[in-house]
């Protein structure tokens, strides 16, 4: 697939695209609550809406990622190319980070599972 019809309903609640050939992604609706855009060759990341929980985004070549709501818990860029990191949550159950060029963290709260396999990490700030 291409691309997303423009309009994404306002009953969907989840929208799983990954593994296409999308280059662009539509206005997400306000009622969604779990994006993963995984696996395409995205020229930049939607809005992500204020309510959204979880947001996937492995193997995009994006070197930044959009802004992230507060609301949201569980990221997932693993194998991306995103060397840099918006303001996150203070609390995060699921973050994984795996094989991305990423060398510092910013400071969270909380993250339950942290996942930096093949990284550099080497700060936290």
């Amino acid at each position: 697939m291409t691309s997303l019809a423009t309009g994404i309903p306002n009953l969907l609640d989840v929208l799983s695209c990954s593994g296409n050939q999308l280059t662009t992604i539509p206005t997400l609706n306000s009622g969604l609550l779990s994006f993963d855009c995984s696996k395409n060759p995205l020229t930049a990341y939607p809005a992500l809406p204020a309510g959204l929980s979880t947001f996937y985004c492995d193997s995009v070549m994006l070197s930044n990622l959009p802004a992230i709501p507060s609301s949201v818990d569980n990221i997932s860029c693993k194998y991306s190319a995103v060397n840099s990191l918006p303001d996150l949550p203070d609390t995060l159950n699921f973050f994984n980070i795996s094989y991305t060029p990423l060398t510092c963290l910013p400071y969270i709260e909380k993250i339950s599972n942290l996942q930096w396999t093949g990284t550099n990490l080497s700060c936290l700030s």
